[in-house]
C-alpha cells in the first residue's frame, strides 16, 4: 500500500535495505481484545505483543465501562499511569533503588497492588508483611523508568502527561497518585522489526596479581595483532576490562598498571557478517589460555550466535487488526 516504515532511530525513510534479512515484526497493540475477552467471561486472558500497561488498562476499562471516546482520554492516562507505575512488579517496591540501603529484607519483596477508583485517583501499596519499600520516592523512581517524554508518555491505548501527576504517601507503604491527564490514542502503533544482522563471537580471559592489568593489556594486543594476521573482516569490535570498564565503556578512566590489582579480566567480542568469523574470534581469545600471559584462567567458551537487529517503526493503527479467541478449559 505504499507505506515505509521509516526508522525511528535512524530516520532512514524505507526499510529496503532489510527488506530480505527480516525474521519477525511485531506491532505493540492495546487493550481492545483484552476488553473483548473480558466481555465474553474469560477468566484468563492471553495477549500477543501487548503493551506492558495494556494489561492493566483492559481490566480497568472493563470494569468501570469506560470506551475510547474523549471523555474518558484522562481516566484511561490514569490507567496508562498506574500500569506504568506497577508493570515491573517490585521495581516499584523498593527494586532496582536508589534506596536500595534501606530496603528491608529485600530478597522477600513485597510486590505491588494499586487500588484503583473510579475518578482515576489510585493508591499504590504492597503485600502486608512483605519486605521491599513502598514509598513516595520508590513510586517517583519508576514513573519516570523507561519514559523520554513525561509530557507524552505514548501508548496504543492513549498518551498520558506524567507532568500533571502528584504523588502523596498517605500512609505506611500506601502512596496516593492523582492528578493523571492524557491524551486521546495515537493513530499509529510501533511496530519492532527484527532483521538478520550478522553474528556475534565472544571470548573471556583472566589474569592474576601480579601486574593483572600489564597481562589483560597484552592479551588485548595479543587478540588485535591475529585478528590483522588472520585477515578477519569485523563490522564491530569490542574489548572491555572486568573490573575496570565492563559498564562504563569509553567513558571510563583509562585503565593503569600503577594498580597492583589482584586481578583483571577481558572480555572481547566482536560483530562478523559470518558464524565462521564469529567462531574465530572465540577460537583466538581461548588461544589465550596457553599463548598468553601466565596466570591466565578462563571461562566456559561461547558458541557464535546470530544477531537480530531492531528497526522501529510505526504503521496506521486501522491496518492493524486483533482478533479474540474464547475457549475453554477444563
Amino acid at each position: 500500500k505504499g507505506w515505509k516504515f521509516k526508522n525511528l532511530d535512524t530516520g532512514e525513510e524505507d526499510f529496503d535495505r532489510v527488506r530480505d534479512r527480516i525474521v519477525a515484526a511485531n506491532a505493540y497493540i492495546g487493550a481492545d481484545s483484552i476488553i473483548e475477552c473480558l466481555e465474553q467471561g474469560a477468566d484468563m486472558v492471553v495477549a500477543g505483543r501487548v503493551s506492558d500497561n495494556a494489561m492493566y488498562v483492559g481490566p480497568l476499562m472493563y470494569e468501570m465501562g469506560w470506551d475510547f471516546s474523549s471523555k474518558y482520554t484522562d481516566l484511561i492516562a490514569a490507567a496508562i499511569t498506574v500500569g506504568h507505575i506497577i508493570e515491573c512488579s517490585v521495581m516499584c517496591c523498593g527494586g532496582g533503588s536508589n534506596l536500595w540501603k534501606v530496603v528491608k529484607n529485600s530478597w522477600r519483596p513485597g510486590f505491588p497492588i494499586a487500588e484503583f477508583y473510579e475518578n482515576g485517583d489510585a493508591v499504590i501499596t504492597k503485600v502486608e508483611g512483605s519486605g521491599g519499600l513502598c514509598c513516595e520516592w520508590t513510586v517517583k523512581e519508576h514513573l519516570v523508568y523507561e519514559v523520554q517524554d513525561p509530557n507524552n508518555y505514548l501508548m496504543p491505548d492513549g498518551v498520558a502527561d506524567f507532568t500533571s501527576i502528584k504523588l502523596d504517601e498517605i500512609g505506611k507503604s500506601q502512596v496516593k497518585v492523582t492528578g493523571a491527564r492524557g491524551k486521546p490514542r495515537p493513530d499509529t502503533l510501533k511496530v519492532c522489526i527484527g532483521y538478520q544482522d550478522g553474528f556475534i563471537g565472544e571470548g573471556h580471559i583472566f589474569f592474576s596479581w601480579p601486574d593483572a592489568m600489564a597481562k589483560a593489556k597484552r592479551a588485548e594486543q595479543w587478540i588485535r595483532e591475529r585478528i590483522k594476521y588472520l585477515g578477519l573482516q569485523l563490522e564491530e569490535l569490542r574489548i572491555d576490562y572486568f573490573g575496570d570498564n565492563i559498564l562504563h565503556g569509553e567513558v571510563a578512566p583509562q585503565p593503569s598498571e600503577d594498580i597492583d590489582w589482584n586481578e583483571m579480566g577481558l572480555r572481547v567480542v566482536a560483530r562478523t557478517r559470518t558464524r565462521d568469523e564469529a567462531d574465530a574470534i572465540r577460537r583466538e581469545v581461548s588461544h589465550l589460555w596457553v599463548a598468553g600471559p601466565v596466570s591466565s584462567s578462563f571461562g566456559v567458551p561461547f558458541t557464535p550466535r546470530p544477531v537480530v537487529a531492531l528497526w522501529p517503526t510505526l504503521v496506521p493503527r486501522s491496518e492493524i487488526e486483533t482478533q479474540a479467541t474464547i475457549k475453554e478449559v477444563k
